[in-house]
This record gives C-alpha cells, structure tokens and sequence, in this order.
C-alpha cells in the first residue's frame, strides 16, 4: 500500500507525458518531458529506499 501511494502521482504524470509522444513523435525533443520525469522517479526512487530502510516509512 505504501508503494502505491508514494509512486501513484509520479507515475501518472510520467502516463499522461509519454501518451503523446508515443501517438505522434516529431521531434527529439518531444521526450524531453518524459525523461525528466523519469528521472525524477529514480530520484524518487533513491529516497523512498533511504527511508524504508530508516523506518521513517511504515
């Protein structure tokens, strides 16, 4: 349950941003926005298993 509602905004935003692209891709730059996000997930990603594994997340 925890992981659901940690990952749930970040990945709806990283589904509504890529949706586009993969309809119709133009330009290079049309995965600027899905790059970001995703890295803003491993990010995310890094700081959810510091704080697993600190207990700060139950």
């Amino acid at each position: 349950m925890r992981f659901t509602l940690y990952y749930t905004g970040s990945i709806l935003v990283l589904i509504v941003v890529t949706l586009p692209t993969l309809r119709e891709y133009k330009y290079a730059e049309d995965w600027l926005c899905t790059m970001i996000v995703a890295i803003f997930i491993i990010i995310h990603t890094i700081f959810y298993v510091k704080l697993v594994k600190k207990g700060f997340i139950l």
